[in-house]
């Protein structure tokens, strides 16, 4: 699978990580449109659902989209459960409306964010930042710069090459 090139914009793409029974991590990459690194991030939630935790996690990239006022971005989720919670208009009930309300709000503000369905073969880094999120502390770390190992599969999602490689990320 390749980076899907958007003319003109960043793509954020997002994925969670669940180890256990409960135990969830959530991790995301903000790339420009060649598919080059901006940003990450990876949140340990500590005990939660994937479906809390994708939302979470989309929250979390809307927040840091709007944070540093980053212009047209394609957020991607391989949770086509939670992307169309966020793209439908009907009010969301229970555990999941207040999330699904805040990120809507985000996405309204900042006028120029879309968030769509992707495989889990198109979010390779993000599956990564996921997974090594359980080896951070609780709470959201923001990422400068990719994490060791991280490399090979921003290359491999840009197509730039087909080795083989552990996508587990090493503790």
């Amino acid at each position: 699978m390749t980076f899907m090139h958007y003319a003109s914009c960043l793509k954020f793409n997002k994925d969670e990580a669940v180890k256990g029974s409960s135990a969830v991590g959530s991790g995301g990459v903000l790339r420009d449109d060649h598919g080059d690194w901006v940003m990450g991030f990876c949140n340990n939630m500590g005990t939660s659902n994937s479906l809390l935790a994708e939302l979470t996690g989309i929250r979390t990239a809307v927040e840091f989209i709007l944070d540093d006022n980053y212009p047209h971005v394609v957020i991607e989720s391989d949770c086509l459960e939670a992307v169309n919670m966020i793209s439908g208009s009907s009010p969301v009930a229970g555990a999941y409306g207040e999330i699904v309300d805040a990120i809507r709000r985000g996405i309204s503000f900042h006028g120029n964010i879309s968030c769509c369905f992707t495989p889990r073969e198109a979010n390779l880094v993000a599956d990564w930042l996921a997974i090594a999120a359980l080896m951070f502390p609780f709470g959201t770390h923001r990422l400068t710069s990719p994490l060791r190992d991280c490399h090979r599969l921003i290359l491999l999602d840009k197509g730039e090459g087909l080795s083989s490689l552990s996508v587990e990320p090493s503790a």
